[in-house]
């Protein structure tokens, strides 16, 4: 009797453990799967290049002075834009498989059919702070949210070129732009 009493006092706090790492483990599996599937206009976090220019073409970024810039695109008719990563799921060792198409790590949008968690170009940043939070996301400063490597951003402007990084909340109070990432730390790296 007492073997039954002292395996299941030793045996109890293990299956409790258990069950609260296999329910860790779930949620951040659905966070993952959550976030991957957040789409803007058909395209995805993760999307390689090739994939998106089936889709929309090129979509070059001109942006004036853009020397060793990253890979990024512009589809201004669907009010998208994004960047590539150099290096996620390209990697041979420490060198870059450029036969691998790179992948998409940043996506913003002015469109107001897209939405991130139920948010909206034209809701408040009041109303998307509160889903954020929710979801478990940390506000890093006025429309920066983060949780785990992954970061939403919402804006007071409907400007999709990303090299304008002045813009968060005004008076108004409403998302006119909004961005979803990944950071890719071997990505940051990367020296231009």
């Amino acid at each position: 009797m007492k073997n039954k009493i002292l395996t299941l006092v030793i045996m109890l706090p293990l299956l409790i453990v258990t069950i609260i790492s296999a329910a860790k483990i779930f949620a951040s599996y659905n966070f993952e799967k959550e976030m991957k599937n957040i789409a803007f206009n058909q395209v995805r976090l993760f999307m390689s290049q090739s994939e998106v220019e089936k889709l929309y073409g090129l979509g070059k970024d001109l942006t004036p002075g853009c020397f060793g810039c990253e890979l990024n695109f512009i589809y201004p008719d669907i009010y998208l834009s994004g960047r590539y990563s150099d290096t996620y799921d390209r990697m041979k060792g420490v060198n870059i498989d450029h036969n691998k198409s790179p992948k998409i790590k940043r996506m913003e949008t002015a469109n107001q059919s897209n939405k991130i968690f139920n948010i909206r170009v034209g809701d408040t940043f009041e109303k998307a702070e509160q889903i954020l939070r929710s979801k478990g996301f940390q506000k890093i400063n006025s429309g920066t949210f983060k949780k785990k490597n992954y970061m939403v951003e919402i804006f007071d402007d409907a400007e999709i070129n990303d090299s304008n990084t002045a813009k968060h909340e005004t008076d108004d109070g409403i998302i006119k732009s909004m961005a979803v990432s990944y950071d890719v730390e071997k990505d940051n790296l990367i020296q231009y």
